[in-house]
């Protein structure tokens, strides 16, 4: 009896999956982005594993292992929102917020977002005896600063505010002017400003921690000089909403191995899947 060999013309081309490993990392990162990686679980990729293993397991060890690589090190993100009133002429407010834990991996970047500053409450201007003629109230600015123990993060322009009183000052008399609703301290909404990373240890901690931003508000209210004219501008405030947004690196879990680790073992074990499955393949068959 003759011993015949199969004919190998349909055995795998190694290097004919694509053009190699870097064009199939970039096709998974680009599909990644597509599909959008936060809504897929670890169940859908677990049975789209399960499902191609039975129709093409060399592929498919391949594809995993560049899967395991293209997700090493995501960056995530953590925020914390706080709200308060910043009120002009009294003690600077301030914003308590969570440190970031260090355990949750490493920090790439922190942002204060303002959300919102809307100015409200009343102000006086009081017109002495002294002196002759009236004076004339001319216009009411306000800003809203932001800082940290390290550095200002924040520190808006001077920006006109409308109020609602009379614009002239009798001699001797104090006029109360009315900061008018359904305005901003923000040129735009919300803004963004980014911490500065010499200022990043001050807000990380082992475990819980919190982090303080002081905020201020300048109010600028102009009138006739030389009119011996004073202001109380206690009652004034400004809402103000702000957002922690911590970006970082996320650690791998106690006891799991890295990504990389992962891909690395996959590539063991489609190499000694491959040189078996190609032996198989090369195996005499009798007739």
């Amino acid at each position: 009896m003759e011993a015949l060999r199969k004919k190998s013309g349909n055995r795998p081309r190694w290097h004919d999956t694509k053009t190699g490993s870097e064009n199939l990392l970039k096709n998974y990162k680009k599909r990644l982005d597509e599909l959008n990686f936060s809504c897929i679980t670890d169940v859908e990729i677990g049975e789209t594993i399960n499902k191609n293993m039975k129709t093409n397991p060399i592929t498919t060890l391949i594809k995993s292992a560049v899967f395991a690589v293209a997700f090493a090190g995501v960056a995530q993100a953590a925020t914390l929102t706080y709200d308060n009133s910043v009120n002009a002429d009294t003690n600077d407010q301030t914003f308590t917020f969570s440190k970031f834990d260090t355990s949750l991996g490493s920090l790439t970047a922190i942002d204060l977002i303002i959300n919102s500053s809307t100015p409200g409450g009343n102000f006086t201007l009081t017109r002495t005896s002294a002196g002759s003629g009236n004076a004339t109230f001319t216009q009411f600015r306000e800003s809203l600063s932001i800082f940290d123990d390290f550095d200002t993060i924040f520190d808006s322009a001077l920006t006109p505010i409308t109020v609602s009183g009379n614009a002239s000052i009798a001699r001797p008399s104090t006029n109360l002017y009315t900061v008018n609703g359904g305005q901003s301290l923000l040129s735009s909404s919300p803004l963004v400003a980014s911490i500065a990373s010499g200022a990043w240890s001050l807000y990380e901690s082992t475990g819980a921690g919190t982090i303080t931003l002081t905020a201020g508000l300048t109010a600028d209210p102009t009138y006739t000089a030389g009119k011996n004219v004073s202001s109380n501008t206690a009652n004034l405030f400004a809402a103000t909403s702000m957002t922690l947004r911590y970006t970082y690196t996320a650690s791998a879990p106690s006891g799991v191995p890295e990504p990389r680790q992962v891909a690395a073992s996959l590539l063991v074990l489609v190499g000694v899947g491959g040189y078996a499955f190609m032996k198989r393949k090369k195996t005499p068959v009798a007739v």
